[in-house]
């Protein structure tokens, strides 16, 4: 039900609205409860790398992701990501740097169909008029 609601999300409000980042770590969050902990990996890292793009790294919901990224790591005995993680408020590793590049790719193609739809919606609206 968690991976339906975050697909219509996903399309309806776009991969960086917040409601969508939100349902996005609910659904992590289920999937930890589950022992899924390489989808849980990824995903929080996604949600973390949108966040990082779109609020910045200072952003409190940014810090809180952070925050859950880091016990998660601890949870799983990855200490050393989770220290790379504690001091890497803005910056990032090879691994990063990817995961943000993905993140802003992600963000950029949500950006180009919402104004794809807001043309379109216009046009739609011209044609209505005449």
């Amino acid at each position: 039900m968690q991976r339906a609601v975050l697909v219509v999300r996903k399309r309806v409000q776009g991969a960086e609205h917040p409601d969508t980042l939100t349902t996005a770590n609910d659904l992590a969050s289920s999937l930890f409860d589950l022992g899924k902990h390489a989808e849980v990996e990824a995903m929080r890292r996604a949600v973390l790398a949108v966040r990082k793009c779109v609020l910045g790294a200072e952003h409190p919901n940014t810090l809180a992701d952070a925050s859950d990224m880091q016990q998660y790591l601890s949870r799983q005995g990855k200490h050393a990501e989770e220290e790379g993680l504690k001091g890497a408020r803005g910056t990032k590793g090879q691994a990063g740097a990817t995961e943000e590049e993905a993140a802003k790719s992600e963000v950029q193609d949500t950006r180009k169909r919402a104004a794809e739809g807001s043309r379109a919606f216009a046009d739609a609206s011209k044609w209505r008029k005449q």
